[in-house]
């Protein structure tokens, strides 16, 4: 899976959040906060982490969850490295 098909995936997750507006969507790029920029409240994160273990079908170790800076390229760059882990 490539790194824009992993992109489309969160972009359309996060379209299912009930605090982001596709206007909000419009001008997503990787740098895009999901918490500061996208509304999307911090307690709600976990359950977004929870949607995309079971998309990608993979699971995240606490500490790694712990270290994504609530952008999507830190988002993507896990999902990346728990796939090519996957193999």
């Amino acid at each position: 899976m490539t790194r824009s098909e992993i992109f489309k995936i969160v972009l359309e997750m996060l379209e299912d959040e009930r605090m982001v507006t596709k206007k909000a969507l419009q001008s997503v790029t990787e740098k895009t906060n999901i918490v500061t920029e996208l509304g999307v409240h911090s307690s709600d994160i976990i359950n977004l982490v929870v949607k995309t273990e079971d998309r990608f079908e993979v699971e995240f170790e606490d500490n790694e969850i712990d270290d994504l800076d609530n952008t999507i390229e830190s988002l993507i760059n896990l999902i990346l490295k728990k796939l090519a882990n996957s193999k």
